[in-house]
Protein backbone atom coordinates (compact mmCIF):
# COMPACT_ATOMS: atom_id res chain seq x y z
CA UNK A 1 0.00 0.00 0.00
CA UNK A 2 2.31 2.21 0.90
CA UNK A 3 2.14 5.85 0.02
CA UNK A 4 -0.71 4.85 -2.76
CA UNK A 5 -3.12 5.82 0.25
CA UNK A 6 -5.43 8.20 -0.82
CA UNK A 7 -5.04 11.57 0.73
CA UNK A 8 -8.77 12.54 0.08
CA UNK A 9 -11.18 12.41 2.85
CA UNK A 10 -14.10 9.71 2.19
CA UNK A 11 -16.81 7.52 4.43
CA UNK A 12 -16.01 4.36 6.22
CA UNK A 13 -18.90 2.00 6.64
CA UNK A 14 -18.84 -0.35 9.75
CA UNK A 15 -20.78 -3.22 9.33
CA UNK A 16 -21.95 -4.77 12.23
CA UNK A 17 -22.51 -8.12 13.60
CA UNK A 18 -21.99 -7.33 17.09
CA UNK A 19 -21.19 -4.34 19.07
CA UNK A 20 -18.66 -5.10 21.68
CA UNK A 21 -19.58 -2.36 24.77
CA UNK A 22 -16.92 -1.32 26.19
CA UNK A 23 -17.45 -0.27 30.47
CA UNK A 24 -17.20 3.19 30.70
CA UNK A 25 -14.05 4.47 33.36
CA UNK A 26 -14.76 5.94 36.99
CA UNK A 27 -15.15 9.50 35.84
CA UNK A 28 -15.69 10.93 39.39
CA UNK A 29 -13.84 13.89 40.81
CA UNK A 30 -11.48 13.17 43.92
CA UNK A 31 -10.83 15.64 46.76
CA UNK A 32 -7.52 17.56 45.73
CA UNK A 33 -8.07 17.31 42.16
CA UNK A 34 -8.83 21.12 40.07
CA UNK A 35 -12.11 20.53 39.16
CA UNK A 36 -14.19 20.89 35.69
CA UNK A 37 -13.94 24.18 34.19
CA UNK A 38 -15.81 25.82 31.39
CA UNK A 39 -13.41 25.69 28.45
CA UNK A 40 -15.68 27.50 26.03
CA UNK A 41 -14.69 26.76 22.50
CA UNK A 42 -11.12 25.60 23.33
CA UNK A 43 -9.84 22.33 21.36
CA UNK A 44 -8.13 19.35 22.69
CA UNK A 45 -4.36 21.42 23.44
CA UNK A 46 -3.30 23.51 26.32
CA UNK A 47 -1.31 26.65 25.24
CA UNK A 48 1.59 27.07 27.44
CA UNK A 49 0.85 30.52 28.22
CA UNK A 50 3.35 33.50 30.84
CA UNK A 51 2.38 35.99 32.54
CA UNK A 52 4.86 39.18 33.63
CA UNK A 53 5.17 40.02 37.43
CA UNK A 54 7.42 42.88 38.20
CA UNK A 55 6.51 43.39 41.94
CA UNK A 56 8.22 40.51 43.68
CA UNK A 57 10.11 40.49 47.43
CA UNK A 58 13.10 38.91 46.26
CA UNK A 59 13.85 35.02 44.10
CA UNK A 60 14.73 31.66 46.00
CA UNK A 61 18.11 30.14 44.48
CA UNK A 62 17.69 26.38 43.26
CA UNK A 63 19.97 23.92 41.28
CA UNK A 64 19.26 22.68 37.74
CA UNK A 65 17.67 19.03 38.04
CA UNK A 66 20.02 15.76 36.64
CA UNK A 67 19.59 13.79 33.87
CA UNK A 68 21.41 10.75 33.03
CA UNK A 69 21.67 9.20 30.12
CA UNK A 70 18.43 6.96 30.09
CA UNK A 71 16.49 10.35 30.50
CA UNK A 72 18.16 11.77 28.34
CA UNK A 73 17.66 9.45 25.55
CA UNK A 74 13.80 9.61 26.10
CA UNK A 75 13.47 12.98 26.34
CA UNK A 76 13.16 14.14 22.93
CA UNK A 77 12.65 17.88 23.15
CA UNK A 78 15.65 18.28 25.69
CA UNK A 79 17.99 17.13 22.71
CA UNK A 80 16.54 20.06 20.52
CA UNK A 81 17.69 22.66 23.10
CA UNK A 82 20.26 24.91 22.94
CA UNK A 83 22.31 25.73 25.96
CA UNK A 84 20.37 28.39 27.00
CA UNK A 85 17.56 26.94 26.87
CA UNK A 86 18.26 23.34 28.18
CA UNK A 87 19.84 25.20 31.39
CA UNK A 88 15.78 27.01 32.22
CA UNK A 89 14.53 23.44 31.37
CA UNK A 90 16.64 21.80 34.13
CA UNK A 91 16.09 24.48 36.71
CA UNK A 92 12.14 24.60 35.85
CA UNK A 93 12.28 20.29 36.00
CA UNK A 94 14.06 20.48 39.92
CA UNK A 95 10.57 23.35 40.06
CA UNK A 96 8.18 21.08 39.22
CA UNK A 97 9.68 17.75 40.69
CA UNK A 98 9.85 19.35 44.21
CA UNK A 99 6.10 21.37 43.72
CA UNK A 100 7.92 24.42 44.64
CA UNK A 101 6.27 27.65 45.09
CA UNK A 102 7.67 31.16 44.86
CA UNK A 103 10.05 32.68 42.38
CA UNK A 104 13.40 31.17 41.03
CA UNK A 105 16.20 32.67 39.46
CA UNK A 106 17.02 31.45 36.17
CA UNK A 107 19.57 33.82 35.50
CA UNK A 108 21.27 36.46 34.14
CA UNK A 109 18.79 38.61 32.09
CA UNK A 110 19.28 38.74 27.73
CA UNK A 111 17.28 39.58 25.16
CA UNK A 112 15.67 36.74 24.18
CA UNK A 113 15.24 34.87 27.55
CA UNK A 114 11.33 35.15 27.56
CA UNK A 115 11.43 33.59 24.39
CA UNK A 116 13.61 30.18 25.70
CA UNK A 117 11.60 30.26 28.93
CA UNK A 118 8.68 29.39 26.96
CA UNK A 119 10.08 26.90 24.84
CA UNK A 120 12.24 25.18 27.27
CA UNK A 121 8.74 25.42 29.65
CA UNK A 122 6.55 23.55 26.66
CA UNK A 123 9.69 20.65 25.98
CA UNK A 124 9.38 20.22 29.43
CA UNK A 125 5.63 19.16 29.40
CA UNK A 126 5.70 17.28 26.69
CA UNK A 127 9.12 15.24 28.23
CA UNK A 128 7.70 14.49 31.17
CA UNK A 129 4.50 13.33 30.93
CA UNK A 130 4.50 11.42 34.62
CA UNK A 131 4.61 15.17 35.89
CA UNK A 132 1.13 15.71 35.39
CA UNK A 133 0.13 18.29 38.20
CA UNK A 134 2.47 21.11 35.75
CA UNK A 135 0.17 24.15 35.11
CA UNK A 136 -0.44 25.50 31.47
CA UNK A 137 1.31 29.32 32.65
CA UNK A 138 4.08 30.29 34.78
CA UNK A 139 5.03 33.98 35.97
CA UNK A 140 8.33 35.33 35.01
CA UNK A 141 10.05 38.73 36.74
CA UNK A 142 13.39 40.38 35.42
CA UNK A 143 14.54 42.38 37.87
CA UNK A 144 18.05 44.28 38.53
CA UNK A 145 19.47 42.18 35.31
CA UNK A 146 18.61 38.59 36.58
CA UNK A 147 15.23 37.18 35.93
CA UNK A 148 13.24 34.33 37.61
CA UNK A 149 10.43 32.47 37.12
CA UNK A 150 7.22 31.01 39.42
CA UNK A 151 4.25 28.89 38.29
CA UNK A 152 2.03 31.00 40.96
CA UNK A 153 1.73 34.79 41.46
CA UNK A 154 2.45 34.40 45.10
CA UNK A 155 3.72 32.32 47.57
CA UNK A 156 1.53 29.98 49.06
CA UNK A 157 -0.65 30.12 45.97
CA UNK A 158 -1.33 26.22 44.61
CA UNK A 159 -0.67 26.47 41.11
CA UNK A 160 -0.02 23.09 40.48
CA UNK A 161 -2.89 20.50 39.34
CA UNK A 162 -3.09 19.03 42.46
CA UNK A 163 -2.83 19.45 46.31
CA UNK A 164 0.53 18.69 47.68
CA UNK A 165 -0.98 16.87 50.31
CA UNK A 166 -2.75 14.93 47.82
CA UNK A 167 -0.16 13.51 46.13
CA UNK A 168 0.92 10.82 47.32
CA UNK A 169 -2.49 9.05 46.50
CA UNK A 170 -2.34 10.69 43.18
CA UNK A 171 1.34 9.02 42.40
CA UNK A 172 0.05 5.73 43.78
CA UNK A 173 -3.32 5.50 41.63
CA UNK A 174 -1.08 6.64 38.47
CA UNK A 175 1.69 4.31 39.21
CA UNK A 176 -1.04 1.20 39.30
CA UNK A 177 -2.51 2.43 36.47
CA UNK A 178 0.93 2.43 34.51
CA UNK A 179 2.18 -1.48 35.71
CA UNK A 180 -1.38 -2.37 34.58
CA UNK A 181 -1.55 -1.62 31.25
CA UNK A 182 2.33 -2.61 31.20
CA UNK A 183 2.05 -5.86 32.36
CA UNK A 184 0.26 -6.73 29.38
CA UNK A 185 3.59 -6.47 27.61
CA UNK A 186 5.69 -9.79 27.09
CA UNK A 187 9.40 -9.83 26.61
CA UNK A 188 9.16 -11.07 23.71
CA UNK A 189 6.41 -8.98 22.21
CA UNK A 190 8.10 -6.62 19.07
CA UNK A 191 7.98 -2.78 19.31
CA UNK A 192 5.17 -2.96 16.68
CA UNK A 193 3.17 -5.26 19.21
CA UNK A 194 3.86 -3.57 22.20
CA UNK A 195 2.78 -0.22 20.44
CA UNK A 196 -0.74 -2.38 19.30
CA UNK A 197 -1.14 -3.55 22.85
CA UNK A 198 -0.90 0.09 24.46
CA UNK A 199 -3.32 1.09 21.65
CA UNK A 200 -6.25 -0.57 22.16
CA UNK A 201 -6.04 -0.89 25.96
CA UNK A 202 -5.55 2.62 26.73
CA UNK A 203 -8.49 2.78 24.06
CA UNK A 204 -10.56 0.77 25.34
CA UNK A 205 -10.31 2.12 29.39
CA UNK A 206 -10.41 6.04 28.18
CA UNK A 207 -13.56 7.83 26.83
CA UNK A 208 -13.48 11.57 24.93
CA UNK A 209 -13.94 14.26 27.76
CA UNK A 210 -16.37 16.28 26.49
CA UNK A 211 -16.57 18.93 29.62
CA UNK A 212 -12.60 18.58 30.58
CA UNK A 213 -11.29 19.37 33.40
CA UNK A 214 -7.14 20.63 33.55
CA UNK A 215 -6.52 16.84 34.18
CA UNK A 216 -7.69 15.16 30.86
CA UNK A 217 -5.27 17.52 29.52
CA UNK A 218 -2.49 15.50 30.67
CA UNK A 219 -1.45 11.51 31.26
CA UNK A 220 -3.32 11.21 34.64
CA UNK A 221 -6.71 11.74 33.21
CA UNK A 222 -6.58 8.98 30.53
CA UNK A 223 -4.51 6.49 33.10
CA UNK A 224 -6.69 7.10 36.30
CA UNK A 225 -9.93 8.86 35.14
CA UNK A 226 -10.48 7.36 32.04
CA UNK A 227 -11.41 10.68 30.72
CA UNK A 228 -9.23 12.49 28.25
CA UNK A 229 -8.61 15.09 25.44
CA UNK A 230 -6.43 14.42 22.39
CA UNK A 231 -3.39 15.96 24.54
CA UNK A 232 -4.12 13.51 27.12
CA UNK A 233 -4.48 10.39 24.97
CA UNK A 234 -1.36 11.58 23.53
CA UNK A 235 0.51 12.16 26.55
CA UNK A 236 -0.82 9.09 27.96
CA UNK A 237 0.49 6.90 24.67
CA UNK A 238 4.15 8.61 24.71
CA UNK A 239 4.67 8.26 28.26
CA UNK A 240 3.55 3.62 28.20
CA UNK A 241 5.47 3.56 25.33
CA UNK A 242 8.91 4.77 26.03
CA UNK A 243 7.98 3.04 29.56
CA UNK A 244 7.77 -0.19 27.23
CA UNK A 245 11.07 0.81 25.44
CA UNK A 246 9.36 1.80 22.19
CA UNK A 247 10.78 5.58 21.33
CA UNK A 248 7.73 8.31 21.07
CA UNK A 249 7.17 11.82 20.59
CA UNK A 250 4.06 13.99 21.01
CA UNK A 251 3.38 16.43 17.89
CA UNK A 252 0.65 19.00 17.98
CA UNK A 253 -1.17 20.80 15.26
CA UNK A 254 -4.20 21.13 13.51
CA UNK A 255 -7.16 18.36 12.55
CA UNK A 256 -10.55 19.12 11.11
CA UNK A 257 -10.07 22.72 12.29
CA UNK A 258 -9.28 22.71 15.67
CA UNK A 259 -5.67 22.43 17.45
CA UNK A 260 -5.21 18.95 18.00
CA UNK A 261 -2.04 16.34 19.65
CA UNK A 262 -0.94 13.25 18.37
CA UNK A 263 1.85 10.84 17.91
CA UNK A 264 4.83 9.79 16.04
CA UNK A 265 6.44 6.65 17.14
CA UNK A 266 9.56 4.57 16.08
CA UNK A 267 9.25 0.69 14.86
CA UNK A 268 12.19 -0.75 13.45
CA UNK A 269 14.47 2.28 12.56
CA UNK A 270 11.39 4.47 10.97
CA UNK A 271 8.66 6.67 12.10
CA UNK A 272 4.99 6.61 12.12
CA UNK A 273 2.13 8.66 12.90
CA UNK A 274 -0.42 7.63 15.24
CA UNK A 275 -3.56 9.29 16.47
CA UNK A 276 -5.18 7.28 19.07
CA UNK A 277 -7.73 9.83 20.11
CA UNK A 278 -9.24 9.45 16.41
CA UNK A 279 -9.42 5.32 16.49
CA UNK A 280 -11.46 5.73 19.77
CA UNK A 281 -14.07 8.42 18.79
CA UNK A 282 -16.46 5.65 18.13
CA UNK A 283 -18.04 2.53 19.90
CA UNK A 284 -15.17 -0.18 18.65
CA UNK A 285 -11.54 0.95 19.03
CA UNK A 286 -10.23 1.39 15.41
CA UNK A 287 -7.03 1.18 13.75
CA UNK A 288 -7.70 3.96 10.61
CA UNK A 289 -4.85 6.00 12.37
CA UNK A 290 -1.98 3.51 13.40
CA UNK A 291 1.04 4.00 12.08
CA UNK A 292 0.62 6.65 8.93
CA UNK A 293 3.33 8.40 6.86
CA UNK A 294 3.56 11.83 6.65
CA UNK A 295 1.61 12.08 3.20
CA UNK A 296 -1.05 9.76 4.82
CA UNK A 297 -1.69 11.83 8.37
CA UNK A 298 -1.50 14.90 6.33
CA UNK A 299 -4.62 14.10 4.79
CA UNK A 300 -6.74 15.66 7.57
CA UNK A 301 -3.62 16.77 9.86
CA UNK A 302 -1.07 19.89 9.77
CA UNK A 303 1.69 19.83 11.83
CA UNK A 304 2.85 22.66 13.90
CA UNK A 305 6.13 24.17 13.12
CA UNK A 306 9.52 23.30 14.52
CA UNK A 307 9.92 25.88 17.26
CA UNK A 308 13.56 26.54 15.67
CA UNK A 309 11.11 28.13 12.61
CA UNK A 310 8.55 29.73 14.70
CA UNK A 311 8.16 33.35 14.97
CA UNK A 312 8.82 34.58 18.31
CA UNK A 313 6.04 36.76 18.93
CA UNK A 314 3.57 33.52 18.50
CA UNK A 315 5.96 31.54 21.13
CA UNK A 316 5.51 34.42 23.70
CA UNK A 317 1.63 34.33 22.70
CA UNK A 318 1.31 30.56 23.19
CA UNK A 319 0.83 28.97 19.81
CA UNK A 320 1.90 25.76 19.12
CA UNK A 321 5.15 24.46 17.95
CA UNK A 322 7.00 21.06 17.35
CA UNK A 323 10.69 19.81 18.52
CA UNK A 324 12.63 17.89 15.82
CA UNK A 325 9.93 15.88 14.79
CA UNK A 326 11.54 13.28 12.43
CA UNK A 327 9.92 12.30 8.56
CA UNK A 328 7.73 9.48 8.23
CA UNK A 329 7.40 7.51 4.98
CA UNK A 330 7.49 4.33 5.83
CA UNK A 331 4.54 1.83 5.38
CA UNK A 332 6.03 -1.69 6.56
CA UNK A 333 3.99 -1.46 10.04
CA UNK A 334 0.91 0.45 9.21
CA UNK A 335 -1.80 -1.59 10.59
CA UNK A 336 -3.47 -2.46 7.51
CA UNK A 337 -0.07 -3.25 5.38
CA UNK A 338 1.26 -5.57 8.11
CA UNK A 339 -1.72 -7.52 8.80
CA UNK A 340 -2.46 -7.83 5.00
CA UNK A 341 -5.50 -5.92 5.40
CA UNK A 342 -5.83 -3.71 2.40
CA UNK A 343 -7.62 -4.13 -0.94
CA UNK A 344 -6.95 -2.32 -4.66
CA UNK A 345 -10.39 -1.22 -5.07
CA UNK A 346 -13.93 -2.78 -3.73
CA UNK A 347 -14.77 -6.46 -4.25
CA UNK A 348 -17.07 -8.95 -3.04
CA UNK A 349 -14.58 -11.49 -3.64
CA UNK A 350 -11.85 -9.56 -1.37
CA UNK A 351 -13.93 -8.45 1.26
CA UNK A 352 -15.32 -12.00 1.78
CA UNK A 353 -11.92 -13.81 1.98
CA UNK A 354 -10.75 -10.78 4.41
CA UNK A 355 -13.65 -12.10 6.74
CA UNK A 356 -13.39 -15.27 6.57
CA UNK A 357 -9.45 -15.18 7.31
CA UNK A 358 -11.19 -13.56 10.65
CA UNK A 359 -13.15 -16.26 11.39
CA UNK A 360 -10.56 -18.82 11.20
CA UNK A 361 -8.64 -16.87 13.55
CA UNK A 362 -11.13 -16.30 16.22
CA UNK A 363 -10.45 -12.17 15.33
CA UNK A 364 -13.49 -9.96 16.63
CA UNK A 365 -12.86 -7.25 14.66
CA UNK A 366 -11.88 -7.52 10.61
CA UNK A 367 -10.61 -4.14 8.88
CA UNK A 368 -9.88 -3.63 5.41
CA UNK A 369 -8.44 -0.78 4.16
CA UNK A 370 -9.58 -0.14 -0.11
CA UNK A 371 -7.07 1.68 -2.08
CA UNK A 372 -9.15 3.99 -3.71
CA UNK A 373 -12.14 6.15 -2.61
CA UNK A 374 -14.13 5.49 -5.52
CA UNK A 375 -14.55 1.96 -4.35
CA UNK A 376 -16.35 3.31 -0.87
CA UNK A 377 -18.55 5.05 -2.73
CA UNK A 378 -19.46 2.06 -4.89
CA UNK A 379 -19.95 0.10 -1.82
CA UNK A 380 -22.54 2.14 -0.34
CA UNK A 381 -24.38 2.79 -3.40
CA UNK A 382 -24.82 -0.72 -3.65
CA UNK A 383 -24.79 -1.39 0.16
CA UNK A 384 -27.98 -3.82 0.22
CA UNK A 385 -26.77 -5.53 -2.87
CA UNK A 386 -23.35 -5.97 -1.38
CA UNK A 387 -24.47 -7.54 2.08
CA UNK A 388 -26.52 -9.97 0.42
CA UNK A 389 -23.56 -10.77 -1.91
CA UNK A 390 -21.33 -11.14 1.35
CA UNK A 391 -23.24 -13.12 3.06
CA UNK A 392 -23.95 -15.46 0.07
CA UNK A 393 -20.23 -15.94 -0.34
CA UNK A 394 -20.01 -17.15 3.45
CA UNK A 395 -22.68 -19.19 3.29
CA UNK A 396 -20.90 -20.75 0.29
CA UNK A 397 -17.89 -21.28 2.25
CA UNK A 398 -19.67 -22.98 5.15
CA UNK A 399 -20.07 -20.14 7.89
CA UNK A 400 -23.95 -19.28 8.47
CA UNK A 401 -23.73 -15.99 10.25
CA UNK A 402 -25.62 -13.44 8.43
CA UNK A 403 -24.02 -9.75 8.91
CA UNK A 404 -26.20 -6.72 10.35
CA UNK A 405 -25.00 -3.46 8.92
CA UNK A 406 -24.55 -0.29 10.94
CA UNK A 407 -23.24 2.79 8.81
CA UNK A 408 -20.34 5.09 10.43
CA UNK A 409 -19.19 8.19 8.85
CA UNK A 410 -15.65 8.56 9.43
CA UNK A 411 -12.53 9.87 7.48
CA UNK A 412 -10.79 7.21 5.75
CA UNK A 413 -11.16 4.63 3.06
CA UNK A 414 -11.91 1.66 4.98
CA UNK A 415 -14.21 -0.91 5.72
CA UNK A 416 -14.62 -2.36 9.64
CA UNK A 417 -16.68 -5.47 10.01
CA UNK A 418 -17.34 -6.29 13.55
CA UNK A 419 -17.51 -9.93 13.92
CA UNK A 420 -19.94 -12.36 16.22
Amino acid sequence: MGDTMKNATAIMFAVILMITAFCGCNNEENDGLIKEKDMGTFDGVSPVISYIEEDINESGSIGEAKLDSTDISRRCCYSCLNDNQKHIYLIMLNIVKNMKQGFYEIGNTYSEISADISVAYHALTRDFPEIYYIPASYYISSKNGKTSISLSKSYGENAYLINEAYREKADSDFSLAISEILSNIKNSDSDYEKELKIHDLLAADTSYAEKPNDLDYTAYGPLVNGTAVCEGYAKAFSLLLNMAGVRAKTVSGVSKGVGHMWNIVEIDGGWYHTDITLDDLREKTLHTYFNLTDRQISADHTMDVDFKDADKSGILAGNGYNYGIDTAVLSSYNYFVYNGMTARGYSVEKVTGKIIEAYEKNQKTVEIYIEDADSISEFSENLKDNILKINAEIKKSGYRRKIKLKKVAYTATTLVFLLK
